[in-house]
């Protein structure tokens, strides 16, 4: 049976996120899914929980980790790693855990955590994913020289929705064959089938309140 996979998706855990862990199992299924990746902010925790409730689907241990150049995932994840590291030793800690490197939404310009595009060049023969597409991107300018070296070294174009709330979940989700281990995975990937949609501008509207609310709230 195929796996149809959304990866990228935070629970609260992430201030800017509004999904309980509890909760995303039934969204994924609603949504069409059977697999999820949990990417919470420079934590673990949301996506233990998710993995440890989650009866109807794969989950995907991550963690979408602030470097000091800007934000990087790593998949497969057993223990949680700090930010603010240098996107080399970020990338050093998650092969540690033999996991996973990505790096997310690098082509949308108004996002401050994007990895900057020196630090993207330097490490690009150094990840394993790519993401080509984020539903959340609203103003992207893709560098094509980048990606043409990144598939010439064998690194995948993947998509993510970045799912902050369950209207969003499954908006960029990828088709691929079963797999059992980190590398299954990532040879599933690079034939899978890719499915995209945006996501409506509000949410972003939506996420600045969340982060109002919980600042307050503190």
């Amino acid at each position: 049976m195929s796996r149809i996979i959304d990866l990228h998706v935070h629970t609260h855990y992430s201030r800017c996120s509004g999904l309980k862990p509890e909760h995303i199992d039934g969204i994924a299924r609603r949504q069409g899914l059977n697999a999820v990746a949990i990417t919470d902010h420079n934590t673990l925790r949301g996506a233990q929980e998710v993995a440890a409730t989650a009866r109807n689907i794969t989950v995907i241990v991550a963690e979408e980790i602030r470097t000091s150049c800007g934000d990087m995932i790593g998949y497969f994840l057993r223990e949680e790693i700090p930010p603010g590291l240098s996107p080399q030793e970020t990338i050093a800690a998650i092969r540690r855990q033999e996991g996973l490197v990505s790096v997310p939404h690098p082509f949308d310009w108004l996002r401050s955590s994007r990895m900057r595009p020196d630090a993207l060049n330097e490490i690009i023969e150094q990840i394993d994913m790519l993401e080509v597409f984020n539903a959340r991107d609203i103003l992207t300018r893709s560098d094509e020289r980048l990606v043409a070296h990144a598939l010439k070294v064998g690194v995948v174009p993947v998509v993510g929705s970045d799912a902050h709330f369950g209207i969003e979940v499954g908006r960029a989700r990828m088709i691929l064959q079963p797999f059992s281990t980190p590398r299954e995975f990532l040879e599933s990937l690079r034939n899978a089938t890719i499915e995209t949609s945006r996501s409506p501008l509000w949410v972003h509207g939506l996420t600045k309140l969340l982060r109002l609310v919980r600042r307050f709230s503190r």
